[in-house]
């Protein structure tokens, strides 16, 4: 989206119509605005999901390493509800 609104304000900067360079039109300069503010928004939606996305894959991965410690008999009492509470957590997040 970024790339499009790039050369979008490149084009109304050097297209001319009635002898005006069209990005000085009122209705092009609202259509530019809406574009830009579409374009910050899915900006922070993107990095939003990133990091979700970071947050997902670690707990992932400390589930599986307490399941690996499960299946070899290393884990107490004490983890087992940790590790419920957090597959519990996870299953909220994702709905």
């Amino acid at each position: 989206m970024q790339a499009a609104l790039d050369l979008t304000l490149e084009y109304t900067h050097t297209r001319e119509q009635f002898n005006k360079k069209i990005g000085t039109f009122q209705l092009m300069q609202g259509k530019l605005a809406g574009m830009s503010c579409i374009t910050v928004v899915l900006a922070q939606r993107t990095l939003m999901m990133k990091d979700m996305y970071t947050k997902l894959s670690a707990s992932r991965a400390y589930v599986y390493a307490v399941a690996r410690a499960c299946d070899a008999g290393n884990v107490s009492r004490q983890v087992r509800p940790l590790l419920l509470s957090l597959i519990v957590s996870l299953r909220s997040q994702m709905n």
